[in-house]
């Protein structure tokens, strides 16, 4: 299921909510990657500040990939956050 992230809060939600569908907690995504726990909970809490190569290896741990495309492409009932 594709998942639409338009600011850092709503990516933030994204990952929590994969993580917790895997049923990992953050202190083993952090284990999966060199990434200190309190980092991926900034980053699950949509801290603006995140780096983008945290994001990623979160990403990876979670087996998630990121795609980017055109906003006229994004369906609107797959966000509930307004554009910033």
């Amino acid at each position: 299921m594709n998942q639409v992230a338009v600011t850092p809060k709503s990516l933030g939600q994204i990952l929590t909510r994969a993580r917790k569908k895997k049923k990992l907690s953050q202190d083993i995504v952090s284990m999966k990657t060199t990434i200190g726990q309190k980092t991926i909970s900034f980053a699950e809490q949509g801290s603006p500040g995140t780096k983008i190569e945290t994001i990623f290896n979160i990403l990876s741990a979670l087996d998630l990939e990121m795609i980017i495309q055109s906003k006229e492409n994004i369906d609107k009932k797959d966000t509930d956050e307004e554009a910033w």
